[in-house]
């Protein structure tokens, strides 16, 4: 059953570009983070940020700070635990902060150095107690949380820094990891790290998403500007799903149901995508903010899925909430290749009259001109004659 989405509420506050968003496990609040080095948990009840987190001289990051908020994932660890909200930042390290009902507070050894100084914590995932995070330069660790203490279990160093952008658990022992410069899909053992295959899809991976059952993935095309589908585990291709690509800033998408029948994409446009993904078609799209690259996007789970976005300079996030539809939603009338002609940019039409009316305006303005001196002059020499009368006289 197809859902459809409309504006539940929006959130401001935050300075600049938006990098990450993770709603809590209950769905009742939403983590935000992005350049201004600040995590803020907003409440969706009230609309309004409860807590913002930062760097603190408590604990030696005054002199660095965390740098960018890069990573965010919000989890329930395991039963009879407190979700636990990791933070991945541009320093390389990452925040463990324990949510204790309305409290967010950090946890005992809360700052781990993940990867070296700088080697940004890219991307995250989680299976039960094991947390996976891949960084800038394609470092990949796994870890078990203990007694709230991250616990190393191995790591991969690659020979090239490749930078990775997605990673997933899948089924007991297995770890799908995406990397953008190769364009490459592999399959690692969760228990060492050895690859068991890889496969190189239809292009270079700007950022990869998979559904919560891991039956697909996502990818967003950095060749193409578009993202692509495909199923699990043999990664085979499903569809494209086609979006406004008028830069080159790579996009974010999240899967909105279990199965992943529907798919949030980001526009550089200021839109969200819903596409089917079975056969790539748009089925409903959101107005997030004019003028505005949507680069961040995440999905609650639950019955009644919502959705968040933000993009790379207003600082604007927008909640959509969801309600299912019995028959399946038109198509939106307006082709997504075609959203920048009623935007932001111009057609070729407009520019033409746009020159015609600057040509109308330069003649009007060079007769207005004429004309003008013309009478200047008639005057003159008026004035001139008076003046020589009343001087005979």
């Amino acid at each position: 059953m197809s859902r459809e989405f409309s504006k539940h509420v929006t959130l401001s506050g935050t300075n600049g570009s938006i990098n990450s968003l993770a709603f809590s496990p209950d769905n009742k609040r939403l983590a935000s983070g992005g350049d201004d080095e600040r995590v803020r948990i907003w409440s969706l009840n009230t609309s309004s940020c409860e807590h913002e987190l930062a760097a603190t001289h408590r604990y030696a990051e005054e002199h660095y700070g965390w740098g960018q908020i890069t990573s965010l994932l919000w989890v329930n660890p395991e039963a009879g635990v407190n979700p636990v909200l990791f933070v991945g930042t541009g320093r390389g390290t990452v925040i463990l902060f324990e949510q204790t009902g309305n409290t967010i507070s950090r946890m005992p050894k809360q700052v781990i150095s993940v990867f070296k100084f700088n080697d940004s914590v890219e991307c995250s995932a989680c299976s039960q107690d094991r947390f996976a995070f891949a960084s800038h330069s394609g470092h990949i660790k796994l870890f078990r949380l203990s007694n709230g203490q991250l616990e190393s279990l191995w790591e991969i160093n690659t020979a090239l820094p490749t930078l990775l952008t997605g990673l997933t658990f899948y089924g007991r022992s297995k770890l799908f990891a995406a990397w953008l410069d190769t364009g490459r899909l592999c399959s690692l053992r969760d228990t060492d790290g050895a690859e068991e295959w890889s496969k190189h899809l239809n292009g270079a991976i700007g950022h990869a998403s998979f559904t919560r059952n891991r039956k697909k993935i996502a990818a967003y095309n950095v060749n193409t500007g578009h993202f692509d589908v495909y199923s699990l585990p043999d990664a085979s291709f499903v569809s494209e799903l086609r979006v406004s690509h008028l830069t080159t800033l790579v996009k974010e998408s999240v899967f909105v149901d279990l199965e992943g029948r529907q798919i949030a994409c980001g526009g550089d446009d200021g839109h969200v995508y819903i596409f089917d993904t079975d056969n790539g078609d748009l089925v409903q799209k959101l107005v997030h903010q004019p003028a505005s690259a949507v680069q961040a996007i995440a999905a609650s789970g639950g019955g009644n899925p919502m959705i968040a976005s933000a993009d790379d300079t207003s600082g604007i996030i927008v909640v959509w909430s969801s309600k299912p539809v019995a028959k399946p939603l038109q198509k939106p009338s307006e082709n997504p290749e075609d959203t920048w002609r009623s935007s932001k940019y111009p057609t070729v039409l407009e520019l033409i009259l746009f020159m015609l009316m600057c040509i109308q305006a330069t003649l009007i303005f060079y007769l207005f001109e004429e004309r003008l001196m013309n009478v200047a002059g008639t005057m003159r020499h008026s004035l001139s004659s008076a003046f020589a009368n009343v001087t005979r006289r």
